[in-house]
């Protein structure tokens, strides 16, 4: 709605039409099989999804966990960094020219959110607000930072999402990382903690602390619920 309310249009049918969101989602001839529970809980496609630690396009997770973890690792500070180089697959690597104007931008912007990355933060909502993209150490990790389509990982595409990593620093040392399986992948998933977590820092802002702990601790015993507008309950803002 906010972008919608600045000018962003899309597609008139994207409701309605043969392949729209109705369509996909409540199309009468396909509910008895798509809405059927399976009795073989793993082969539930919500089961193949995965969930960003994040908040950004999701094809730049691979490079930010391998920055994360050689910056960790190394207890690297952004301004050690002289270089990092980034080699991904195609559809990665377009976000290397991507800008950073406004939030919606931001989080496209291969360049930013390394630049945050490098700066230790969490990626969370707050670092692709106006005041991030307007920060001095932000900004001058995402000026040294550079993207390439590597052979390799562009191959493997799409049957994994892999990034490899170069960081060289001032002091002339030379640090490298393959991600192939980024965070947050039905394989390499976020535990129990760190989801929890992420749904505090977002709904505490909407629900207040109290409330969005007690939506927390709904959603994480749903055996026990007897109706869902209990949860419902807890997840409407006053």
């Amino acid at each position: 709605a906010l972008l919608a309310e600045r000018g962003l249009t899309g597609p008139m049918g994207v409701l309605a039409e043969r392949d729209g969101l109705f369509q996909a989602f409540s199309s009468p001839e396909q509910a008895a099989t798509r809405f059927k529970i399976s009795e073989r809980p793993e082969l539930l496609a919500v089961t193949r999804c995965y969930m960003k630690p994040y908040a950004c396009c999701r094809h730049l997770h691979p490079a930010i966990d391998a920055v994360r973890q050689i910056v960790g690792e190394q207890k690297l500070e952004s301004s050690d960094v002289a270089t990092v180089e980034i080699g991904t697959y195609a559809i990665a690597a377009e976000h290397a020219h991507t800008g950073w104007a406004d939030m919606a931008s931001a989080q496209m912007s291969f360049p930013f959110c390394i630049g945050v990355a490098l700066s230790g933060r969490p990626l969370d909502m707050a670092d692709f607000g106006e005041r991030a993209r307007k920060d001095g150490t932000i900004l001058s990790g995402a000026s040294r930072v550079r993207i390439a389509v590597d052979e390799a990982c562009h191959a493997n595409y799409p049957a994994a999402r892999s990034a490899k990593v170069r960081i060289t620093t001032n002091s002339g040392h030379l640090f490298e990382r393959l991600v192939d399986d980024p965070y947050g992948s039905p394989t390499n998933p976020l535990d129990d903690a760190t989801v929890s977590q992420k749904f505090m820092r977002l709904a505490t802002p909407v629900l207040g602390e109290v409330k969005a702990r007690e939506a927390a601790d709904a959603i994480g015993q749903l055996d026990d619920i007897k109706q869902m507008r209990e949860v419902v309950a807890l997840l409407t803002p006053r």
